[in-house]
């Protein structure tokens, strides 16, 4: 429906003048622009300069705010996934670096490994994980990610007899449900335009009969992804 009145508005009253300004127009408001010029307007007008002193500090106040958060959320982000993993998976989560920018939701993440339970064998990891969701969907029960961007995900499977490695992450997470009903909720759609794996390795190993076989150099490209809960 959005895209079609959309569609319909740019039918209408779509000119290459009109091209050519809303451009313009659209980025006056990157970074609050427009409403510091509109600040240094009512400072420079004797009879608003108490709005425009105001509306400016207003502004350097959420500006110090957003800094602060985007310079501070991501170390505590990564100190509190490390220190606490164990008790969210089961299992020790090393990141060498996070990056998230609350602004425009983009994440980005350093080679982070999941451990096995002895916590020094690497069983999964990730060399480089990128994304960036948009944020305002979400008042709306619509997650509505731009990429997911992997770059080298390794995974080391063993099987022991009628053992894996990750048996206790299974126990973990596909426990059985609650038999008590809960109530009816709407349902969250998810959409990914554009999914991509670079640079994969699988390795599995069957311990009893020693015998090792993998994947190297794994490479998937999906170009769009829906999800809906209907």
């Amino acid at each position: 429906m959005d895209l079609a009145i959309l569609y319909g508005i740019q039918q209408v009253i779509g000119c290459p003048f009109l091209d050519a300004l809303m451009p313009v127009i659209t980025a006056c408001g990157d970074h609050g622009l427009i409403w510091i010029v509109v600040g240094i307007v009512l400072l420079i007008i004797p009879k608003t300069r108490r709005w425009g002193v105001t509306l400016l500090v207003t502004l350097g106040i959420i500006a110090v705010l957003v800094v602060t958060t985007i310079l501070l959320l991501p170390p505590i982000a990564k100190n509190y996934l490390e220190k606490h993993s164990k008790e969210l998976v089961g299992r020790q989560i090393t990141i060498e670096k996070l990056r998230f920018n609350v602004l425009n939701g983009k994440l980005r993440i350093d080679q982070i490994a999941m451990l096995e339970p002895d916590d020094s064998t690497t069983f999964a990891s990730l060399g480089n994980f990128y994304t960036r969701i948009h944020l305002l969907p979400l008042l709306r029960q619509r997650i509505h990610i731009d990429a997911v961007l992997i770059d080298k995900p390794y995974l080391n499977v063993y099987q022991d007899g009628t053992s894996f490695n990750f048996d206790d992450l299974l126990t973990r997470f596909l426990t059985p449900a609650d038999t008590v009903e809960k109530a009816p909720s709407n349902p969250w759609t998810v959409d990914i335009d554009d999914i991509k794996i670079h640079n994969g390795e699988l390795t599995y190993k069957d311990m009893q009969r020693n015998v090792t076989w993998g994947f190297n150099e794994l490479d998937i490209d999906v170009p769009g992804l829906h999800l809906s809960g209907h």
